[in-house]
């Protein structure tokens, strides 16, 4: 649930594109506070990308952050 007081971090519908190619499709989740995370995938998944989106480097284009 975005905005709930019991996650340190939530995503919700986030999506990112290059251009044509989309990097980010709607992705949600949500972390609780204290928590160990970890991002797994294949090249070209989008990690480098969620990450950048949530850190600011890049813009939110569609979807919501919440820290």
């Amino acid at each position: 649930m975005l905005g709930s007081a019991e996650h340190a971090l939530s995503i919700a519908n986030l999506s990112h594109s290059y251009g044509a190619r989309q990097a980010l499709d709607k992705i949600s989740l949500s972390v609780k506070p204290a928590a160990f995370t970890a991002q797994l995938g294949l090249n070209g998944a989008g990690k480098s990308t969620l990450f950048s989106v949530v850190t600011r480097l890049f813009g939110v284009q569609a979807g919501a952050i919440r820290i």
